[in-house]
């Protein structure tokens, strides 16, 4: 008989009738030892396994034990939902007929060999999912006094995560080509500065050759077309500065 006494300790009292001739009880003979210590050690290991149990089963990672075949032992419910399967569908199964991606085998397979304690890798396994990306990070289980035994497996989902990066990469690169956009406006502004520049001179100086040849003068023509290609070229230049908002602008209503 186990009990508790008031005071905290638990006493193992154990009874031993001696009967009579005739079937009854002569005496009675009674023991008594002290399993305090080891009450307190399987409280502790209720405890110890309850944590376990709970970190095993609301854990945000899958978690799998298996044993020296790859067979499933165990497996939490975060495992399953990341594979779309019931709980009775892995029970006994081996990850290696599971898993068809061969890099995910092989993995498995290092870690499992002798010699080899961890293998880590990102894979694409989910068939129903393509594009879900599982990180592996699995190592070999070896009691000290009971050899290989299997090894644990974890399962994170880096999907999202991956994701999040690809569109990061891809604002990056959409800003480094604003970027060179900008520096190209830059670039065009100035040159159309210079260029404006220019052609203010050319049209200045052929303005001062019409009046002075006067509209009669065999070259008045010629002189009329240089302006009219200095205007176009003055117009040209005008809208790369407004592209580069480094000129003036006309706003102008139309009909839509």
């Amino acid at each position: 008989i186990e009990f508790e006494l008031p005071m905290g300790v638990w006493i193992d009292w154990m009874l031993a009738p001696e009967l009579a001739p005739d079937g009854s009880v002569r005496t009675v003979t009674t023991s008594a030892r002290d399993i305090t210590e080891r009450k307190h050690a399987e409280a502790a290991l209720r405890a110890s396994e309850q944590r376990y149990r709970m970190i095993f089963d609301h854990s945000p990672l899958g978690i799998v034990n298996l044993d020296a075949q790859a067979r499933v032992i165990e497996c939490n419910a975060r495992f399953r939902e990341m594979l779309g399967l019931g709980p009775g569908d892995l029970g006994g199964r081996s990850l290696l007929e599971i898993f068809t991606d061969p890099a995910l085998r092989g993995a498995l397979e290092e870690t499992l060999a002798a010699g080899r304690g961890l293998a880590e890798g990102e894979y694409r396994v989910v068939p129903d999912r393509p594009a879900t990306v599982i990180k592996l990070a699995a190592s070999r289980i070896a009691p000290p006094d009971e050899g290989f035994s299997g090894a644990v497996a974890v399962f994170e989902d880096v999907t999202e995560q991956r994701r999040a990066e690809q569109q990061a990469e891809a604002l990056s690169e959409q800003l480094r080509q604003v970027q060179k956009l900008e520096a190209l406006g830059t670039l065009a502004g100035g040159v159309a500065h210079d260029m404006n520049n220019v052609l203010g001179g050319i049209m200045a100086v052929v303005s001062l050759l019409q009046v002075r040849l006067g509209r009669e003068h065999a070259q008045a023509g010629d002189l009329e077309r240089m302006l009219a290609a200095c205007r176009r070229g003055r117009d040209l230049t005008g809208r790369l500065l407004a592209y580069t908002h480094r000129g003036p602008t006309a706003h102008q209503s139309i009909s839509l």
